[in-house]
């Protein structure tokens, strides 16, 4: 600790990355509890048990693009730092069509296996009869899965989309 000397400028550069996406994290809580209260006001209590339990396993199939988004944050900062757009513009080219390859795997094995995997998340004997929609719901969500890579890696991996978010926010 004799070494650390505190810097207002690393401060503010951490900021400029945690407030956006605490924000972002905090907008998508409050959007997911509205959801929840739409379909339970509109449609009952098993319309949202269906988009609860079908979020979960959406939420897993995430799990990759994130792996590949934290990879990609490394590559390109490094690119960027080094002022090597061609090879910037080549990470992310190469992130897209993994993206696509993988997207296009998992969707294909989750709708082939949308109803056992409903299943898994439905096993009690209460919850039994929401297995059906909960694989309709993965059938269909399957097709929005192929959009994942072209949003993968562009949130905070260069400074200047950080700054057009900032302003883009206080617009709001």
């Amino acid at each position: 600790m004799s070494t650390f000397h505190f810097n207002l400028t690393i401060v503010k550069e951490i900021f400029t990355v945690a407030i956006p996406a605490t924000l972002e994290e905090s907008i998508l809580s409050v959007l997911t509890i509205g959801i929840n209260a739409m379909l339970s006001i509109v449609a009952g209590v098993t319309a949202a048990a269906v988009y609860t339990a079908g979020w979960r396993i959406v939420s897993l199939r995430i799990i990759p693009a994130i792996g590949i988004e934290e990879a990609l944050l490394t590559v390109a900062g490094i690119a960027y730092g080094a002022k090597s757009f061609k090879n910037l513009e080549l990470s992310f080219n190469y992130v897209i069509k993994l993206g696509v390859i993988i997207s296009l795997g998992i969707s294909l094995v989750i709708y082939i296996f949308a109803s056992n995997i409903a299943w898994l998340f439905s096993y009690s004997s209460n919850s039994g009869d929401i297995t059906p929609m909960i694989a309709q719901f993965l059938r269909i969500f399957c097709v929005f899965f192929m959009a994942i890579p072209f949003w993968t890696g562009f949130k905070y991996s260069i400074p200047e989309r950080v700054k057009a978010q900032h302003r883009y926010f206080w617009l709001l």
